[in-house]
């Protein structure tokens, strides 16, 4: 019998994690690590853009001097600016309280997994508090999470959607299992969707939302899918979230109940991501707050997007990301208890819809309209 094949798909290879490209060869350079030299590696990255000598970063003047009484800091000398600034004031670093070779030992050992790894495993792992290891972490998911902005989806995409967080008790005795229908809202407290949009050959984009809804989908097509010419095909189930997608663009449906794929039609690389999700979530983490999941989410977008690239890069893409994400309004000050004054926050810094709607920042408020 012959193999059905995917529209667009090339036919499947060997594990890129399987491949000498993968392997992790900075193992003797984290072992030799000074702090001098991790400190010049964030100084590299910080300022790129200007081949590694500092700028301000306010007013991106180039004549800047070192401050002597605050070592490693520099002081714009433009007129008018005369910012004081280091290689992580300003970043989501900023008052950060490890050295550069904590965060260096810490983003490469968080990089070099490929479903994540939990803050309870990395304290023990770099010997640093429990909390210090989480803010940091979640510093890092929200990094990640900044990757989403501005991306365009071409050709064939796949939409779907999947529920997270929470858990469902069975009851003890079976006859009251058996009673227990675990499909109905009232035993789905707790639960969030995720959305994941997949271009074939191309970029993966997953996001939390509150459910699965017509204003998403429409949200998503009009937020994510290029229309200037490239002739979009979006590839959906058959739920009814997804009817109006034909306004946008040529649709097409699969209908599970009679297969994953019919006729070359499938959703099959949304659900490989969401399997990858779900390894993460039950194997990895094994709770995802419903509060903090779209940085979850965000995370597995990047490690989908970053699956074929190695540790070293994959740990300078992080850093860069990092480095050129502004301060945390989420978590500066996390365990301090810092909040906003109430007169400076949006609907879209509450802690509940903040985490959520933050990227991209269009699809959830047209999703509201």
């Amino acid at each position: 019998m012959a193999r059905e094949t995917y529209i667009g798909q090339k036919p499947p290879e060997t594990s890129f994690r399987l491949t000498k490209e993968a392997r992790n060869k900075c193992v003797k350079w984290l072992d030799s690590l000074t702090e001098q030299t991790a400190y010049d590696w964030f100084k590299e990255r910080r300022f790129r853009d200007n081949g590694g000598a500092p700028f301000c970063p306010r007013c991106e003047s180039t004549r800047v001097y070192d401050l002597a009484s605050r070592p490693k800091w520099w002081k714009c000398a433009r007129k008018g600016c005369h910012h004081q600034f280091s290689v992580t004031s300003g970043t989501i670093l900023h008052s950060r309280k490890l050295s550069f070779v904590s965060l260096v030992k810490i983003i490469f050992c968080f990089a070099d997994c490929a479903k994540g790894r939990s803050a309870c495993e990395m304290h023990l792992v770099r010997n640093h508090g429990y909390q210090t290891m989480w803010v940091n972490l979640m510093k890092i998911r929200e990094s990640m999470s900044s990757t989403r902005e501005d991306v365009w989806l071409r050709e064939i995409i796949e939409i779907d959607a999947a529920y997270f967080g929470g858990k469902i008790r069975p009851a003890n005795r079976k006859s009251q299992r058996d009673q227990q229908d675990r499909r109905k809202a009232e035993f789905q407290k707790g639960k969030r969707a995720i959305m994941v949009v997949r271009q074939r050959q191309g970029k993966t984009v997953m996001f939390a939302a509150d459910d699965e809804s017509p204003a998403v989908a429409r949200a998503i097509a009009r937020q994510l899918v290029d229309h200037t010419g490239h002739g979009a095909l979006l590839i959906t189930d058959q739920a009814t979230a997804y009817n109006d997608l034909e306004a946008f663009a040529p649709h097409m449906t699969v209908d599970h109940s009679k297969g994953f794929m019919i006729d070359g039609i499938s959703t099959n690389q949304a659900e490989s991501a969401f399997s990858r999700a779900r390894r993460s979530e039950i194997g990895i983490y094994h709770h995802w707050s419903p509060t903090w999941l779209d940085f979850y989410a965000g995370e597995m977008s990047w490690r989908e997007n970053q699956r074929k690239v190695s540790t070293h890069d994959k740990a300078q893409e992080m850093l860069d990301g990092m480095l050129s994400h502004p301060v945390s309004r989420n978590l500066k000050g996390y365990w301090q208890h810092y909040q906003l004054p109430f007169n400076q926050r949006e609907r879209g810094e509450q802690r509940w819809s903040r985490v959520h709607a933050h990227i991209p920042p269009r699809t959830q408020r047209l999703a509201n309209e």
